[in-house]
């Protein structure tokens, strides 16, 4: 198995990983007329295999990314319809409100 299907494998395990427990959390919301709000860390490589089936999804919203690479941010942004975007953590900590982070950062 080469890195491009080890990433897309882990990235499709993990998100089954992460919704399947949230589903009551999020069918709570829906049932409000309310999307869980999503951030992300990270917008390289990894995050490609998560964006899509995340931005699918009918329970959640994202509403931030972070990049410390400011182009990388602003081009998922754009691509997925994402209100807000930073460069730093901090400002997104400190600017936006979300219900769940995912930390899509390198794994080194």
């Amino acid at each position: 198995m080469n890195r491009k299907e080890f990433f897309k494998v882990s990235a499709a395990a993990s998100l089954a990983s992460l919704l399947s427990p949230l589903s009551a959390y999020a069918e709570k919301f829906e049932s409000e007329g309310k999307k869980v709000k999503v951030a992300v860390i990270g917008c390289g490589s990894v995050s490609t295999q998560y964006f899509p089936h995340i931005s699918k999804c009918p329970y959640v919203e994202i509403v931030v990314c972070c990049d410390i690479k400011p182009d990388r941010a602003q081009k998922a942004a754009k691509q997925y319809n994402i209100p807000k975007w930073y460069k730093h953590i901090d400002d997104m900590l400190s600017g936006s409100k979300f219900d769940l982070m995912l930390t899509l950062t390198d794994m080194q």
